[in-house]
């Protein structure tokens, strides 16, 4: 079985909602815990509030060698921290050689964290599952991007293409976690997993058979409408995200090939709940590789609309 994870960062928990949305779009999420009773007491000076994400893993459920559950967690000890300070440094100065002097720098701590969640510390396969395309939650798109530059320039240069569509979500604030206890009993049924699965399958798809872009469009907009057919079934009220994911993807998909840093067209469903946009960053001979969804990354947020660079 394949999944797709999420990873978060350690005040995510915190918001009006935790976790309901991304119980939903995700397999699994990558939470970092506390490590131990002094990692505890770190966590509290913070204001991080760890019995609120004590609550919510409760609900989650914690999975084990023993035990099933929608969360997979991380002790975030010494050591990773220390790591999540080198990578704070490393960004800084990268930043300072591709910025304008004159604009200041700013790398958000807790999207770093849910990277490094992404690209070193992610936990081990469970048992049954043969492969993991682990996605950070970004808060913005501009953090997406920022870190997307960065990828491109430390991994080489990469052709991708970008999807946006509307998903349904639960509204409204949930203190006492009503809508996470609902959201994970529906992201247990066998029915919406299976619809969430085939939903992500087609993303691999479009790298592994190369299908065109608009019948990739087509598909998703009929995997789409039965994914949130399902959401909207289960919550009375619901209110449409955007989604984007940005994907690695071979030249084949795209057709002709553009000029570098050209954007190529925005290719929409008829039904406007799906919309693709391809645009290219590459050197004269990229390489990248059939299948690599590793460097995937999904941020959702009602208020923002993909821009077109």
């Amino acid at each position: 079985m394949r999944e797709r994870w999420g990873t978060f960062s350690v005040k995510d928990h915190k918001t009006d909602a935790p976790f309901v949305s991304d119980v939903l779009l995700y397999d699994r999420l990558v939470i970092p815990v506390p490590a131990g009773t002094k990692g505890e007491a770190w966590w509290n000076a913070q204001g991080w509030e760890p019995q609120g994400l004590r609550d919510c893993l409760d609900i989650l459920g914690v999975k084990t060698d023993e035990t099933e559950g929608l969360a997979l967690t991380v002790p975030w000890d010494e050591s990773k921290r220390n790591r999540f300070k080198s990578r704070m440094s490393t960004a800084a100065a990268f930043a300072s050689q591709q910025r304008d002097a004159d604009c200041p720098y700013y790398m958000d701590p807790f999207e770093m964290t849910s990277l490094l969640l992404r690209d070193e510390f992610r936990p081990a396969l469970p048992k049954g599952v043969s492969k993991a395309w682990t996605v950070a939650a970004y808060n913005s798109l501009d953090s997406l991007e920022e870190d997307l530059s960065q990828r491109i320039d430390d991994r080489g240069a990469r052709l991708a293409m970008t999807l946006r569509h509307h998903f349904f979500t639960p509204t409204g604030s949930d203190p006492k976690h009503e809508m996470l206890k609902r959201a994970v009993d529906l992201s247990n049924q066998d029915k919406f997993r299976n619809r969430r699965a085939r939903f992500y399958e087609w993303q691999e798809e479009i790298i592994e058979e190369q299908i065109s872009e608009e019948k990739a469009i087509e598909e998703l907009d009929q995997r789409l409408a039965q994914y949130n057919d399902a959401l909207k079934g289960a919550f009375r009220e619901s209110v449409a995200k955007f989604a984007f994911t940005v994907i690695p993807i071979i030249l084949g998909v795209t057709g002709a090939i553009l000029e570098p840093n050209h954007t190529g067209v925005a290719i929409a469903a008829a039904s406007g709940m799906v919309e693709m946009t391809r645009f290219v960053t590459f050197e004269r001979k990229p390489e990248v590789a059939k299948g690599d969804l590793d460097a995937a990354a999904m941020a959702y947020d009602a208020r923002k609309v993909l821009r077109v660079r």
